[in-house]
């Protein structure tokens, strides 16, 4: 039997903000990508946030940044542990907590994790030098027989996704709270009727990254 139903994700103090990604996986090799929630509230800063991120035990993530736009786009790229210290990942032949990236017009940005170490997850975060960037992206890597596609996210006060859970396909959530204070963000499962099913509070210190 699946499981079908949309939750509601609502950071409790309407100013502060939490970037997010639905996380699904499937036995299927990149057919499948994350599922867009509906988003209020008040919108985020110019950055991009990768709410998932892993490598590690042989895991490899690969990050793509798009620049459809008529500019040329650079900016700082940074990864963080779910405590959200500093990580210093394996990209290329050094190990790096940041980097910078430049796109031309019409380009694109790839790099990909060299997988050493134990199996480690974290997020990232692109910044942008410009405030009125065109930049999107995507990231992904395999799990097992599954693929996890995470999309970049912009920060939201109140996000509403669909999950599913059946014999072929798991849902994920995972969230960040970059910001330098504590959220308290309540959760809502709500079943394809709309009735609410489940509700729970979920306390996200600074800086922090959970994923579920």
């Amino acid at each position: 039997m699946s499981v079908e139903a949309p939750p509601t994700i609502i950071p409790q103090a309407e100013q502060r903000r939490a970037a997010w990604a639905l996380l699904l996986a499937a036995p299927i090799a990149w057919a499948l990508t994350t599922t867009p929630g509906l988003c209020g509230g008040q919108p985020g800063d110019s950055s991009l946030i990768f709410p998932q991120l892993a490598n590690g035990g042989g895991i490899r993530s690969e990050i793509i940044l798009t620049n459809p736009g008529a500019a040329v786009e650079e900016g700082t790229i940074e990864f963080f542990e779910p405590s959200g210290d500093p990580w210093q990942l394996g990209i290329g032949a050094a190990g790096a907590g940041s980097l910078r990236y430049r796109i031309e017009p019409g380009g694109a940005f790839r790099l990909e994790t060299d997988g050493a170490g134990p199996p480690l997850s974290g997020y990232l975060t692109v910044s942008p030098d410009r405030a009125e960037h065109s930049l999107s992206g995507i990231s992904g890597y395999r799990l097992g027989e599954f693929e996890v596609s995470v999309p970049a996210s912009s920060l939201s006060t109140r996000l509403h996704v669909f999950v599913e859970q059946s014999p072929g396909t798991r849902s994920g959530v995972a969230i960040v709270n970059p910001q330098q204070s504590f959220l308290q963000i309540l959760l809502r499962l709500i079943n394809s009727e709309g009735d609410l099913i489940a509700s729970r509070i979920l306390n996200l210190p600074a800086r922090n990254q959970v994923a579920q």
